[in-house]
């Protein structure tokens, strides 16, 4: 759906520009998102509200696991070395 953002919005913020639809978006990218974007468009400020609490509770559920896996990552690299 917003495979390539629209040039007026890069060229206006003067800097890249990334949409991402809140609804459909991963919980790690909704948390990503609401931490370091800003909101173009909210129809229904609720309905937002309620986006950003899922996601953050979508982020510390899965945290632990993702921080088990980095580190078995790393411990897997140092045997190989």
């Amino acid at each position: 759906m917003f495979d390539r953002p629209a040039p007026e919005l890069e060229a206006g913020a003067g800097r890249p520009v990334h949409l991402v639809p809140l609804d459909e978006a991963k919980p790690e990218l909704a948390y990503r998102t609401f931490g370091d974007g800003q909101p173009i468009v909210v129809c229904d400020r609720a309905a937002l509200v309620q986006r950003k609490a899922r996601a953050m509770l979508e982020h510390l559920d899965f945290q632990p696991v993702e921080t088990l896996l980095a580190e078995g990552v790393f411990a897997r690299r140092a045997i190989e070395r």
